[in-house]
């Protein structure tokens, strides 16, 4: 089989038969010697988790099962399934990524190891990994484990008996064996007759502590000196009496090895280490061609881990690109290298979770046969396989230039080489930089490898004009080094920075090869530090070589995109090719004779080619139908009450993503009829050269991933076409760069400040929601006043974030959101917002001593939306004896809200609140011509029995009994639409109210409650809305149910919405089963006040916390930055943002995941836009829909 190297290299007639080709290759040339039993274990590459990228030698018990938890709920359906923890387990003071001479490891009397009990407690009392391997089990996981190869050092020291001999470890131990970079091991003497018994009784430990899966290590290099060994190792598994996947490493195993390794091993390295740069990327193409001809089922070539996400004890994320992350992704699964996941799976992003849960590409991986290098020119490399079950071809293409290479002449300094006999291990840095506006550090290798090649920039500083600044005081613009971590005051390995035995402290520790760029502050004369090796390069006894440069200009050059194209004649397709993108999952249609791409440097692509055999239906999936067919650009003649047809664009996005592909976005709309479809079109300048990016309209979703973007920022419009033939067309928006690792729109504020809340409206008339903020921010409990510290100003935004006004509330109106209600809604019907605020004068200044405004006029002001201009103003509900509204010390007189509700089922009425603890009064207007018209006023001292401290922080306006009106949820009372009592549970003050239809089988909606009033039993319960009767309840007391929980659908497990809740002053939590009162958990989900909102594809939302947004019990997948202010569906498809206020920003996060899914608008509910409204002050209820859209199901 070695004469058949180079037919992988392109016989373009050879794919004639390439069945049989992709046959030989598959089963390698050792098929006619017969299969080895130990194939079995790995028919199909495996894929699995190992610590050491992200644990090192610390890994624990605690964060291996927190890795399985993962792997079983998020992993696991997708083929993931070993959990391994790599070395040095039996090390009780494992530190880092460096090991310790003379370490204290744990072991039994026959001097095999075990696990640290300090490290892994459920190992204690002689039960081994076994209780660790049972809980993996229980999850359909597998366990594996590392070992070093040989015998322990401690135990030929103590001369420890091998079990079932007369032997001794020293009889067996080789001595001279010795692994250069560990110090834990002795190899052993393979000849003698006491080795193979040490290495059967240490498996036969492991097989009876449940172990799956063995990586040896110090073995594939240099291979043939321990080719003995391995023998050992084989047949000891095999005696074992259970399956293990034997995997050898590290690398680089020869290729002269390959007949030996493929009849001993599941798996072999064929790399040293394998880390996060672009350089050993690249190497591993080359390293995987070479292996082509030894991979099949149970004997795979492995490239290494994949050091991905967070890695190295969650100081970093990996330093690939995310173009090198799916390059990486897409070279391993097409080799069908193993996929060993380094990252910390309990902090996954959905970016990284995305790469290890794509079906198709990992059917790729598991299931094609035939895979192997299709042709490499200069830059650009294709690898091809075929899917055994449909004949169909896979093809991969990659822009993989190499790495590029300094030309030290560009240097203004470069070091001679320094090693460890280099006096003092470094060399002085005084250098020039005058008129420099860049500065480059760069450490390179000594002309052999980077092995060990920790380098440090000791005391680094500019020298100014006016003195010296630090450099590690000034921020680098990018940074990236060979491996480990770039440091302050730490080396590569996150350890201590000394040089010749002394600390440093003021230092910048890097690792070869590495480049850290720096932009200069003007005035800047010289750069001065000494450049030197560290202690830990010095120590290690193949020693380190590095050369130190300077650059005042970047001495990396770049390559430009490239087109990577194939025959696809010489594939063998004679005729048309359906193309369909993996990674996208998305159909780029139909092509004949030749198929390329452009693709960005290290960048690639991952393709199914289908022959078109024949011509094919092309029907349109239906749409569910939910309303009379409309053409675009009108509106239905009639709506259900419970839903609002406000005029609404398509809210388009599109969002460049770092792979180059955009992610575009937009509204399923009321005005569309129930069979529109949608085309997307992209231009290069927003006006002409409009091209569709679709081969067909799409109906069944409204978002659409550009897989030809090229990285480019191209210009999307959406095209409606109904039934009809009536076209709707969007505005044109162009393509935003996605930031982080969450796409966001950012809205810059006129001053660094932060804001309160944020009200959303079409405040212009253009169909777009804008912003209304309250500035500055005052943290304050809603039970507790604090004195102002500035006065609240409103700004408002379009949504473009052009600035359009400010308003100065001046010292009468007290900040925090319990004072200053703020509404955003259009009132009149002119199809433009206004925006409703609580004034006072701000020519006088009523407060007392004390800082409280108890005295002086309060009004309600109607303002344009476009100017700020006031239109209106009425009496704001009167102040009155202040002690009537409860505590004064804590100024409950102020304490105001406002709503929006339809009382008459036909238009906004503006409802003006005062009073949450005691007494609790409402008035409501209509505003119309220009003013606004009393419709009642309600006092709960009115009623009889009165209503008193049954108010809420917010208000929710629903329609409850079904008539089309909407009743006014104040907390535990509800108001009925003509402004008298509808029913009083009387049970104090809730913090956490929502209604919804949480039992569809029954007539009408449900309330939610969380009670603050101390309760005996019932403070979280479920009641009847039209009547108030109890449906369930708890049955413990409760204290004080603090904030506003967590409400919807997030728990996959358990049918309906759970409602999360928690009391104040002490750590009890709960989650309930909203339908069913059933207790599902008493967990802390890390904060009282989580929001539940939808996010990825289907019914069930995911949670945002403490920045980060995932399923419940699953990571946190996407991260977000700021504090929460709003939630709801306000730009793209039916998803909803998360709108956070950072510094001087409002950001408006939204998901960039792909749904099949396609719903209405949530603005379209009644229910819903209020809710969203309602936002704008008191606690953050997320907006709930309770009418006709919740129950479209798709």
């Amino acid at each position: 089989m070695k004469n058949l190297a180079p037919v992988w290299n392109r016989i373009p007639g050879l794919l004639v038969g390439a069945h049989l080709l992709a046959a030989a290759i598959e089963n390698g040339a050792h098929a006619s010697e017969g299969t080895p039993p130990f194939w079995a274990h790995a028919q199909r590459p495996p894929m699995g988790w190992n610590s050491w990228d992200c644990f090192g030698t610390t890994v624990t018990e605690a964060q291996t099962r927190a890795q399985a938890d993962v792997m079983a709920a998020l992993l696991r359906p997708h083929g993931w399934e070993y959990i391994v923890v790599d070395i040095q387990w039996y090390e009780p003071q494992a530190r880092g990524y460096g090991y310790r001479e003379g370490a204290e490891l744990t072991m039994d009397e026959w001097g095999r190891l075990w696990p640290a009990t300090n490290r892994f407690p459920s190992s204690a009392h002689g039960a081994g990994f076994k209780p660790l391997a049972d809980y993996i089990h229980h999850k359909g996981l597998k366990f594996g484990v590392h070992l070093m190869r040989g015998i322990p050092r401690q135990a030929v020291h103590r001369n420890t008996p091998v079990k079932g001999t007369s032997y001794r470890a020293r009889d067996i131990a080789n001595t001279n064996s010795v692994c250069p970079w560990n110090p834990d091991m002795y190899g052993v003497q393979a000849t003698h007759p006491g080795a193979q018994a040490w290495y059967d009784s240490v498996f036969e430990l492991l097989a009876a502590w449940g172990v799956d899966y063995v990586k040896v290590d110090d073995i594939s290099r240099p291979y043939h000196d321990h080719e003995g060994e391995i023998e050992l190792i084989r047949r000891a598994i095999d005696r074992c009496g259970r399956p293990m996947v034997l995997s050898l490493s590290p690398g680089e195993t020869p290729l002269s090895a390959g007949d030996h390794v493929v009849r001993h091993a599941n798996l072999w390295r064929i790399s040293d280490d394998f880390w996060d740069n672009w350089p050993a990327l690249w190497e591993q193409f080359e390293r995987l061609h070479q292996w082509t001809p030894f991979r099949g089922p149970g004997h795979w070539p492995d490239a290494d881990m994949l050091p991905l996400g967070v890695l190295e004890f969650g100081r970093r994320t990996t330093r690939f690109t995310r173009d090198e992350q799916v390059t990486l992704m897409t070279l391993w699964c097409m080799a069908r290298s193993p996929l060993m996941f380094g990252g910390d799976l309990t902090r996954l992003d959905a970016w990284t979770l995305s790469l290890l849960t794509n079906r198709e590409v990992l059917a790729v991986h598991q299931s094609s046969r035939g895979n192997r290098q299709w042709f490499r020119q200069e830059h650009r490399i294709a690898w091809i396989a075929e899917d055994p079950a449909t004949g169909d071809r896979f093809l991969a293409l990659f822009h993989a230039p190499p790495p590029a290479s300094l030309d030290p002449d560009r240097a203004v300094w470069q070091s001679p080489l320094v090693n460890g006999q280099t006096p003092g291990q470094g060399v002085e840095v005084d250098v020039a930089l005058h008129g420099a506006r860049e500065l480059f550090l760069v450490v390179t290798d000594g002309g052999d490898d980077n092995f060990g090649d920790h380098a440090n920039w000791v005391e680094p500083r500019l020298v100014m004009e006016g003195g010296e600044l630090a450099l590690v005081d000034l921020r680098w613009r990018s940074a990236q080094t060979g491996w480990g971590q770039i440091g302050i005051g730490r080396d590569a390995g996150g350890g201590p920075m000394r040089v010749a035995g002394r600390v440093i402290t003021n230092g910048i520790g890097t690792h070869a090869f590495s480049v850290l760029a720096y932009d200069l502050p003007t005035g800047v004369r010289r750069f001065r530090a000494f450049a030197a090796l560290d202690d830990e390069a010095v120590r290690l006894p193949r020693g380190a070589t590095v050369r130190f440069l300077l650059f005042t200009n970047d001495p990396l050059p770049t390559s430009p995109p490239c087109t990577v194209s194939v025959d696809l004649t010489e594939l063998g397709f004679s005729g048309p090719v359906r193309v369909r993108d993996l990674w996208a999952q998305q159909d780029l249609g139909r092509f004949e004779g030749r198929f390329g791409v452009e693709l960005r440097p290290h960048a690639a692509g991952l393709y199914r080619l289908t022959p078109v055999r024949r011509a094919s239906s092309t029907g349109q999936p239906g749409a569910t139908r939910l309303w009379r067919s409309a053409a675009p650009g009108s509106a239905p003649r009639s709506l259900p009450p419970s839903m609002i047809g406000e005029k609404l664009d398509r809210g388009l996005i599109a969002f460049l993503q770092t792979n180059g592909q955009t992610f575009v976005s937009w509204r399923l709309l009321l005005r569309d009829p129930p069979a529109v479809r949608f085309w997307v079109d992209r231009s290069p300048d927003g006006q002409t050269n409009w091209q569709p990016c679709t081969p067909e309209p799409l109906a069944d979703r409204c978002n659409f991933v550009d897989p030809h973007s090229a990285g480019r920022r191209w210009f999307y419009r959406v095209r409606a076409l109904g039934p009809n033939g009536r076209v709707e067309t969007s505005a044109p928006v162009r393509a935003e760069p996605v930031e982080g690792p969450t796409a966001f729109r950012r809205i810059r504020l006129q001053g660094n400040y932060r804001f309160d809340k944020v009200g959303l409206g079409d405040l212009d008339g253009d169909a777009a929601l804008d912003f209304v903020i309250k500035q500055p921010h005052q943290v304050s409990d809603p039970g507790v006043w604090r004195p102002s510290e500035d006065t609240f100003k409103l700004e408002a935004y379009r949504s473009d974030g052009t600035f359009l006004w400010r308003r100065d509330l001046g010292w009468n109106i007290e900040q925090g959101v319990w004072w200053s209600p703020l509404l955003v809604y259009d009132l009149d019907g002119d199809g433009c917002a206004e925006v409703a605020v609580k004034t006072a004068p701000t020519d006088v200044d009523y407060r007392d001593a004390t800082g409280r405004v108890t005295r002086g006029p309060e009004w309600c002001s109607i303002l344009d939306g476009r100017t700020g201009r006031e239109l209106a103003r009425v009496d704001w509900p009167e102040r009155g004896n202040v002690a009537d509204w409860g505590d004064p010390n804590n100024n409950r007189a102020s304490r105001h809200l406002m709503g929006v509700a339809y009382l008459d089922g036909r238009r906004p009425a503006l409802l003006l609140l005062r009073g949450t603890y005691t007494k609790m009064v409402v008035h409501a207007y209509h505003f119309q011509e220009g003013r606004l018209v009393p419709v009642w006023q309600w006092c709960g001292d009115d009623e009889r029995p009165p209503v008193r401290g049954q108010g809420m922080h917010g208000v929710h306006t629903v329609d409850l009994d079904g008539d089309g009106r909407d009743e006014i949820v104040l907390g535990a009372a509800v108001l009925r639409p003509g402004g008298r009592l509808f029913w009083n549970l009387g049970m104090g003050h809730p913090d956490a109210v929502y209604v919804s239809d949480v039992l569809p089988h029954r007539h009408g909606l449900e309330i939610m409650y969380g009670f603050e009033t101390r309760q005996p039993r019932h403070g979280i319960c479920l009641v009847e809305a039209r009547t108030g009767r109890l449906i369930w309840g708890c049955d413990h007391p409760t204290d004080h149910v603090h904030s506003q929980g967590m409400f919807g659908d997030f728990d996959p497990d358990h049918p309906g919405p759970e409602f999360y809740a928690g009391e104040k002053f002490k750590p009890d939590r709960w989650v309930y089963g909203a339908r069913d009162g059933r207790l599902l958990s008493q967990e802390d989900l890390g904060s009282l006040s989580p929001c539940a909102l939808w996010w990825a594809d289907g019914w069930i939302r995911w949670v945002a916390v403490r920045g980060r947004i995932g399923p419940y019990r699953g990571p946190g997948m996407d991260v977000y930055e700021g504090r929460v202010v709003a939630v709801g569906d306000v730009l793209g498809d039916w998803r909803e943002e998360l709108i956070t206020c950072v510094p001087g920003e409002l950001r408006i996060y939204t998901t960039t995941r792909p749904s099949g899914s396609r719903r209405l608008c949530w603005l379209h509910d009644r229910a819903y836009r209020t809710g969203l409204a309602h936002a704008a002050m008191g606690y953050l209820f997320p907006p709930q829909p309770t009418g006709s859209l919740i129950l479209t199901v798709p």
